[in-house]
């Protein structure tokens, strides 16, 4: 399995809608209460909260 380091640098390059997705499909494949799901979902929460500063900040 890629290291969840590698996998984040990876996703950089996407954009963060396209990385959001990315993230929720990589963590539904985990199995339930796995410690790489678990970081697989704070890489989540980052992205998701990322995404609504940006969209605080245009409105």
């Amino acid at each position: 399995m890629t290291p969840i380091h590698v996998i984040a640098r990876r996703l950089e390059r996407i954009p963060l809608h396209h990385r959001i997705a990315h993230l929720k499909a990589l963590a539904a494949a985990e199995k339930p209460r796995s410690g790489r799901r678990n970081e697989l979902e704070g890489l989540l929460a980052e992205c998701v909260l990322k995404q609504l500063k940006r969209e605080t900040r245009a409105a």
